[in-house]
């Protein structure tokens, strides 16, 4: 059965989804980037936010809430970046 509103956008719709799926599926697998730890894109991603708001008095519920995350998951990702502080001085070279 074909969905008649999708029929013109049907070739649109497929590109999306399966843009979607293969960064929901990469989102979470840690690489080492060229570095000696391991790390996610999503941590990568919180990583870069934390570093550019550290300047600000920003909540973790705040910040948590504009990347998309539970606050919870933001304090994980956190502290499992403060674990590999190496990697935060080799950041801002």
């Amino acid at each position: 059965m074909k969905l008649e509103w999708m029929e013109t956008h049907r070739s649109l719709i497929e590109k999306m989804i399966r843009c979607g799926n293969i960064y929901a599926y990469t989102f979470h697998k840690q690489r080492n980037f060229g570095t000696e730890s391991m790390f996610s894109v999503s941590q990568i991603q919180t990583l870069e936010y934390i570093i550019e708001t550290e300047e600000s008095d920003e909540k973790m519920s705040d910040m948590a809430r504009r990347l998309g995350v539970s606050k919870a998951t933001l304090i994980f990702w956190t502290r499992r970046i403060r674990f590999r502080r190496n990697i935060l001085n080799w950041w801002r070279i």
